[in-house]
């Protein structure tokens, strides 16, 4: 029996899983891997569900699943890109419960075929009684008309991508989410979004044609009154927490030329801050464990301090890791083209902060007065600061220093020169801070 079937939704469902793991418990009780037809995706599927079986935490998934590739020995470089092709592919997680009736469909009717092939053949052989045929195909056909009825209206299809949608959409994301590219389709659809425009469940993006925005009319109420209005206590290499304060809720910016000492800054402010915070965890997007262990190895302090600090590798969706009420150090941002999603992602990096502190790491261009994303990667920053090499040492420059920590002190544009030992691990100061308005100013 022929039949049509995009095995692209195949992929598309195993993304939407490992992008939001919390569909995967509903997920995994409307269908098996026995269901799919690519085996990679069969394969992949069934490794997303011993993954769940063994730590369903959704905060960690992604981490856990490819520890338990890794564990499989299927983990190689052409996996990781897999894995990573799919889910930058993937418009939307909006659309999995069609990714998993039409999966279901397909399954069902490719049954209906071979039993249809089966009666045939039994019918001129009688091997099989007739009426076991049809019963199984009377199944196939059940499963169709019940457990997987499809409720594809206009209405119901804009409603669902419009609840799990996140930012700006277009009539195009949504035709292309349902595969919806007849002319009367898009009119209907079309129709349903500009209702829903004008009873303002949407918004229309002002000069876009056909683009709008889910309004998001939940508020959250800052609780001032009840707020203590003390910084809360941290170290900085450098000395810079002598001028800049931090209170809950912050963000800190490093941005640094190639061999400037950011990973450096990195390690020594999660060493410092260990009496501090609770929870620190240092996200690594270039070291492996050997090269980690090494670096780790040069500081003048016992290897097992070390163990206080959560170390984990990720090279993408760095906010998803991010500790709500700990120190998450993120070394580095790792974005090699489109360097504007830079402001994006520390956007929704400080959205998953509530009373914890995150230090973000940027490649800085040698000669540029900002990091890789402009002025605005700094936006979000309460404290940022830029190195850079300056013969024979390098230069450290307060950037951003939104608290001040002594009054009437402002440290913006602050410097101060230092120098890398111990293979790159101490930093030792070569003078104090010196003001670009009253020469050096006193520690």
């Amino acid at each position: 029996m022929s039949f049509i079937h995009d095995k692209a939704i195949e992929w598309y469902l195993v993304a939407c899983l490992l992008k939001k793991p919390d569909l995967i418990k509903s997920t995994i009780s409307q269908i098996d891997s026995n269901e799919f037809t690519v085996p990679k995706v069969k394969l992949l599927f069934t490794n997303v569900i011993e993954t769940w079986n063994g730590s369903p935490k959704t905060d960690t998934f992604f981490d856990s699943f490819i520890a338990h590739l890794k564990s499989k020995n299927l983990l190689n470089q052409p996996m990781i890109e897999l894995i990573f092709k799919i889910m930058d592919g993937l418009p939307t997680t909006s659309g999995i419960n069609n990714y998993i009736i039409e999966i279901k469909e397909t399954r069902a009717r490719f049954q209906i075929g071979c039993l249809m092939e089966t009666l045939n053949r039994n019918n001129s052989s009688r091997e099989v009684p007739v009426e076991q045929s049809v019963e199984a195909i009377i199944s196939c056909l059940n499963s169709l008309d019940g457990n997987v009825k499809r409720q594809a209206t206009p209405s119901n299809i804009v409603k669902e991508y419009v609840e799990q949608s996140e930012g700006i959409f277009s009539l195009d994301d949504v035709c292309k989410q349902y595969r919806i590219f007849d002319r009367p389709g898009r009119q209907a659809i079309s129709r349903v979004l500009c209702r829903m425009a004008d009873n303002d469940i949407i918004k229309r993006e002002s000069n876009r044609n056909a683009v709008f925005r889910r309004i998001e009319r939940g508020v959250e109420v800052v609780d001032w009154q009840n707020a203590t209005g003390v910084p809360i206590k941290f170290s900085c290499p450098l000395g810079t927490d002598r001028y800049a304060n931090l209170h809950r809720k912050s963000i800190i910016c490093v941005g640094g030329s190639k061999d400037a000492g950011k990973t450096s800054f990195a390690e020594n402010f999660a060493l410092m801050n260990i009496p501090n915070f609770k929870q620190i965890r240092y996200v690594t997007s270039e070291m492996g464990p050997d090269e980690l262990r090494d670096s780790l190895q040069r500081f003048d302090v016992p290897l097992e301090t070390w163990n206080k600090i959560e170390f984990i590798e990720r090279h993408r969706d760095f906010p998803d890791v991010v500790l709500p009420d700990g120190l998450t150090i993120i070394d580095f941002l790792d974005v090699v083209e489109d360097f504007y999603l830079v402001i994006k992602y520390m956007k929704e990096i400080y959205d998953q902060i509530k009373t914890g502190v995150a230090l973000v790491c940027l490649q800085k261009d040698p000669g540029k007065d900002f990091s890789r994303g402009g002025a605005g990667s700094e936006d979000k920053a309460r404290l940022a600061i830029h190195l850079k090499q300056d013969y024979p040492g390098y230069e450290a420059k307060i950037n951003v220093g939104k608290i001040w920590a002594q009054k009437g002190i402002n440290p913006k544009g602050f410097t101060r020169r230092y120098k890398l030992h111990n293979d790159g691990s101490r930093f030792v100061c070569e003078g104090g801070w010196m003001s670009p308005w009253n020469g050096q100013a006193k520690l």
